[in-house]
């Protein structure tokens, strides 16, 4: 169980052993499945009901304007991947998220996520502790991109995410 990779990264990030219930309660609710190339694992006006975390493979979030395919994010190997609003809020999302490469996910349901806060708070809170990172790299983030020429935004992605350039098509 301790090899599993769902084990691995919740052992790394909340920096506390993992006892043989939370491993197989964690395994089991947190299914690894591979998603080939090209496959929508949400689609825009649906509502989300789960949490993915990437492992390995290319994940692309957009939506539809005017006819036209507007993409929002790139989500690379160990990210998480989510319609957040849709998914906590239940309502349907703006979004699409689809495959660009294979990859290798953990799929975690709603329910299943509050279901292990319940039974291990300290996951809620290495959980929220991470959120709260994210959020704050997504504000810097928008931060630049508001201020930042479209010269000036591609320069960024080729000194932070020079692997995107290889990997989108």
């Amino acid at each position: 169980l301790s090899e599993h990779p769902v084990v691995q990264l919740v052992s790394a990030i909340s920096k506390k052993p993992l006892s043989q219930d939370e491993m197989q309660i964690i395994v089991t609710k947190n299914p690894v499945k591979v998603f080939e190339k090209g496959t929508y694992m949400h689609k825009e006006g649906e509502i989300s009901k789960h949490c993915y975390f990437n492992f390995k493979g290319l994940v692309r979030q957009y939506y539809i304007k005017d006819g036209e395919e507007v993409t929002v994010e790139f989500f690379t190997d160990m990210q998480p991947v989510t319609a957040t609003l849709s998914n906590v809020d239940g309502i349907p999302s703006k979004y699409n998220l689809e495959c660009l490469e294979d990859c290798t996910m953990s799929m975690l349901e709603e329910q299943d996520e509050k279901d292990l806060y319940r039974m291990f708070p300290h996951f809620e809170t290495t959980c929220r502790i991470e959120l709260e990172k994210m959020h704050g790299e997504y504000q810097v983030k928008m931060t630049q991109y508001i201020h930042s020429t479209p010269e000036e935004r591609y320069l960024n992605v080729l000194d932070t995410r020079p692997d995107l350039l290889h990997r989108v098509p």
